[in-house]
């Protein structure tokens, strides 16, 4: 079999691919206290997003909403006001509870 230049573009696209691939990934590590982020791309870094202490237990929530919004950011997602639809992430209150 005969490798043609159409053969050695697909591979070609095929690698380009998978490095974009890379460059999005993430990990998330829950932790004791909040989460941790590693980005695994071709500058790999590290963010803690940390459980604040609240009086009302809201602590974990508000930490898992902020990692929410990191990763929704992190993939290009952002509030525009020119957006017919936007992403929101937030803490609803049980009115059942109150």
């Amino acid at each position: 079999m005969e490798i043609t230049d159409d053969d050695k573009l697909l591979k070609r696209i095929e690698e380009l691919v998978d490095t974009k691939k890379e460059e999005w990934a993430c990990k998330i590590i829950k932790a004791d206290n909040g989460f941790i982020i590693e980005y695994l791309g071709s500058e790999p870094s590290t963010e803690v997003i940390t459980e604040e202490d609240t009086f009302d237990d809201k602590g974990e929530l508000e930490a898992m909403q902020k990692l929410l919004c990191v990763i929704k950011e992190h993939f290009g997602i952002h509030y525009s006001k020119y957006n017919k639809f936007n992403l929101e992430i937030g803490i609803k209150e049980n009115e059942e509870l109150e």
